[in-house]
C-alpha cells in the first residue's frame, strides 16, 4: 500500500514538473515574440524618423536651388560653392541623403568659394582634385566626410596611379592612408582595374596601402589581381 501511494506521489510530482516547464516555455516564447515585435516596431519608427529627416533635407536642397557647375562642383542661390557627397542618415544605412560640403575640413573651416578657382577646378581621380592653385582631397565617411587642401603633395609633380594611389616627386600616396612610408618609391607599381587596390614594389605586394604576404591572401579576386600585376 505504501509503495502504491509512493508511486502515485511520484507520478503527481512528475506531472506537476511537466506543467511548470510547459508554462515557463510558453511564457518565454511569448516574451521573445514580444521582444522581436517591439524591436521591429522600434526599427520601423526609426526608419520613419530618418525618412522625415531626409524629406527635410530634400526640402532645404530644393529651397537652396543647387545647380551643377561645369567644373563638377555645385552652387546655390546664395552663392555658396558645394562639393556634393552622400551621408548615411540611419545607422543601418537604409536611408542615404545627398549633402553638400561648403566649407573645408568637416564643414568648419573657410568656405570653398573663398579658395577654389571654379574655372580651373577638375577631378583627377582616386578622390583627388585640383585647380590652378591647389591639390584637393575628399575623405569619404558615412557623414559625408571632409574636403580639404591636400598640402602634403607637390603641386607640379602630383599624378594619379591606378585606382587608389597617387604620387609626386617625393612620396607615394594611398587615397585614404595618405603618405605611404612602407613602400619603395622607385619600384612602386600598380594599374587600373585591379580588385582591392593592389600594388607592388621590390619588397612584395601592397593592398590598400598595407604590406601583405601572397600566401596569406585567401580571396580569389585578390589572388587574380596579384597574378595580373605580377605579369607587368
Amino acid at each position: 500500500m505504501k509503495n502504491k501511494h509512493r508511486l502515485t506521489f511520484i507520478i503527481l510530482l512528475i506531472a506537476s514538473f511537466l506543467i511548470v516547464v510547459s508554462i515557463f516555455k510558453s511564457r518565454t516564447e511569448n516574451k521573445i515574440g514580444d521582444n522581436a515585435s517591439s524591436k521591429t516596431k522600434i526599427e520601423s519608427e526609426e526608419i520613419k524618423k530618418c525618412e522625415k529627416y531626409l524629406e527635410k533635407l530634400d526640402s532645404i536642397k530644393l529651397t537652396s536651388e543647387w545647380k551643377l557647375l561645369k567644373c563638377g562642383l555645385w552652387q546655390n542661390k546664395y552663392g555658396e560653392i558645394g562639393f556634393k557627397t552622400h551621408s548615411v542618415i540611419c545607422s543601418d544605412g537604409q536611408v542615404i541623403a545627398e549633402t553638400y560640403i561648403t566649407k573645408f575640413g568637416f564643414n568648419e573651416n573657410p568656405p570653398l568659394k573663398n579658395i577654389i578657382d571654379t574655372a580651373t577646378f577638375r577631378e583627377l581621380g582616386n578622390t583627388f582634385y585640383k585647380d590652378k592653385n591647389h591639390i584637393y582631397h575628399h575623405y569619404s565617411m558615412s557623414d559625408g566626410g571632409s574636403f580639404y587642401v591636400f598640402d602634403k603633395a607637390d603641386y607640379q609633380t602630383f599624378q594619379i596611379l591606378g585606382d587608389c594611389y597617387a604620387k609626386d616627386k617625393n612620396h607615394i600616396f594611398e587615397m585614404r592612408a595618405g603618405i605611404l612610408k612602407n613602400v619603395d618609391y622607385k619600384t612602386f607599381k600598380t594599374k587600373k582595374g585591379l580588385t582591392g587596390c593592389v600594388a607592388k614594389d621590390k619588397n612584395g605586394f601592397i593592398i590598400w596601402g598595407e604590406r601583405v604576404k601572397i600566401d596569406e591572401i585567401e580571396d580569389e579576386y585578390l589572388k587574380r589581381a596579384v597574378q595580373e600585376l605580377n605579369k607587368e
